[in-house]
């Protein structure tokens, strides 16, 4: 191998950038997905369901998760309560009607079929409304880091096109590779009727805007009249008074609405609201969301299972790059990719910081630069091995692998300090710089693979990703012992040879005489 550098030394840097580039290219993710306890199931129905409709809804959730004996306890809550509904009082929990939420708690043994068997249950519920099935852990993540879809926010005053835009938005992000459902995130609308007054017509009649609108609030109002009266007992009764249904001015007969006014010659006369005025038909948000002064609506789409949230992300932004928003408006990316990104930057920090701290302590130990430069190159050899280890076994970057590479650096030092202080001992004791090199590489290679293999069985358990919620650490273990297996292996060869190249001259041990004479 000292025979030929150059092509160990290419070898070593295309392994290390090409297994770089294909684990980059799979994306980040913030953890890895993870197995639960528990299955749970969330459902939305329309924004007008009634209490009873959302009680039915909730017993087919219960009925189909009692059906499965994987489960050791399951349940049902309607809304925000934490009662179970087979308990609710009747007619209780009207504010509660629309949403529920189901549970099945998984038998320990079970616990690694909880996605089957989210994905069974999601085929049998035939519910009219949105139903969500969650079985990976993602759900107690998603408080953190949001709940792993592709965020964008759009920014606008104009309510009208701000509707529109969100709308056209969620369209082509659905049709986006890799997206499942997208969301306009304008939620449920109220049908509404729009009264535009014409000045000018309204002023031909000697009425302004302001009393226009008066005497139609006038006219739509009063439907129910309430009062309250005290008979001579001083018992008081509650009279309301109701207008019959003819009386009653609906959506079609707000244009004939009469509106009062003056003529020159000072008499009453009366004209339809529709001579004066447009009456458009239209819906409204019922929720209005505001950020720093501004109006928004979030555009989201989730993440099809096999896709990775970056990548996806990526392509969404290069998607409406060039899209064209209205006047006035603007758009963020956010969301669980963002949250990710800025966690794993932090981590590259530490990581810098790490080798930084790491080389300056060897400096003061060898009170050499050159030696703990060297032995620096075993980090990216571990990198390459932790790189190789995360193909094989399918996992992407994450908050977790990249805790792995930090520990790789503190880790995979000690096999190049033992080998190239060996190196210097031998030296220093007469033998030449390349029988040095053969000799200290065939006596530490036993202490230096005895380390490397107890770190490696330590660390086997949590690599093969044993109980419940152990995939969370998985990718670190994983990382750990690809870098060490790859990076012990190497250190006998790549070490050797930088060793050699960079120590031409022969080191001299410098007796106390020769201290004393300097000094003296």
């Amino acid at each position: 191998m000292l025979r030929h550098k150059l092509l160990a030394l290419l070898l070593v840097i295309v392994l290390l950038i090409g297994s770089g580039a294909l684990v980059l290219r799979r994306g980040f993710s913030f953890m890895p997905s993870m197995s639960d306890t528990e299955v749970q199931v969330t459902v939305q129905l329309d924004a007008n369901a009634t209490f009873e409709e959302t009680v039915k809804a909730a017993e087919q959730v219960n009925d189909v998760l009692s059906e499965y004996d994987e489960f050791e306890t399951v349940g049902v809550m309607v809304g925000n309560t934490s009662a179970l509904i087979s308990v609710a009082p009747s007619g209780s929990g009207q504010s509660a009607a629309g949403s529920l939420t189901g549970y099945g708690v998984l038998k320990n043994e079970y616990v690694k079929r909880g996605k089957a068997i989210g994905k069974e249950i999601e085929t049998k519920l035939n519910i009219d409304g949105e139903v969500t099935v969650s079985a990976d852990g993602s759900s107690s993540m998603s408080t953190l880091i949001g709940d792993g879809s592709v965020q964008i926010t759009l920014f606008g005053d104009d309510l009208k096109k701000l509707k529109t835009t969100a709308e056209d938005m969620a369209k082509k992000l659905g049709e986006l590779e890799g997206v499942d459902e997208a969301d306009s995130g304008v939620g449920a609308t109220s049908p509404e009727l729009k009264v535009t007054v014409d000045r000018k017509k309204a002023a031909e009649y000697g009425l302004t805007t302001a009393q226009v609108f008066q005497q139609i609030a006038s006219a739509v109002a009063g439907e129910k009249t309430s009062t309250t009266l005290k008979t001579d007992k001083g018992k008081t009764i509650d009279i309301v008074t109701v207008k019959d249904e003819t009386q009653k001015i609906g959506a079609d007969k707000l244009g004939s609405v009469e509106l009062t006014y003056t003529d020159k010659e000072g008499g009453e006369k009366k004209t339809a609201l529709s001579t004066v005025a447009k009456i458009e038909k239209s819906e409204t948000m019922d929720t209005i969301q505001r950020r720093d002064q501004k109006r928004y609506l979030t555009i989201s789409g989730t993440v099809k299972e096999g896709y990775n949230l970056t990548d996806v992300s990526a392509r969404a932004k290069e998607l409406f790059r060039d899209y064209k928003l209205p006047q006035g408006f603007s758009m963020d990316f956010g969301g669980s990719d963002k949250e990710t990104m800025e966690a794993l930057q932090q981590l590259l920090l530490m990581l810098l910081l790490g080798v930084i701290m790491i080389y300056l302590i060897m400096v003061a130990q060898f009170q050499s630069l050159k030696s703990p430069f060297i032995i620096m190159f075993t980090i990216p050899l571990a990198f390459t091995g932790g790189f190789i280890a995360l193909l094989l076994t399918g996992f992407d970057i994450s908050v977790v692998s990249l805790v792995g590479f930090i520990m790789l650096c503190g880790i995979i030092v000690n096999n190049g300090i033992v080998l190239v202080d060996y190196i210097n001992l031998l030296r220093l004791d007469g033998k030449e710089r390349v029988e040095a090199i053969i000799e200290a590489g065939k006596t530490r290679m036993r202490p230096i693979f005895i380390t490397a293999l107890t770190t490696v069985l330590g660390l086997s358990v949590m690599a093969l990703g044993i109980g419940t919620g152990a995939e969370m650490m998985q990718p670190l273990a994983i990382v750990c012992i690809g870098g060490l297996l790859y990076a012990t292996l190497m250190t006998l060869y790549i070490i050797p040879l930088l060793y050699d190249a960079f120590n031409k001259r022969e080191l001299h041990k410098i007796e106390a005489e020769e201290l004393e004479a300097v000094s003296g």
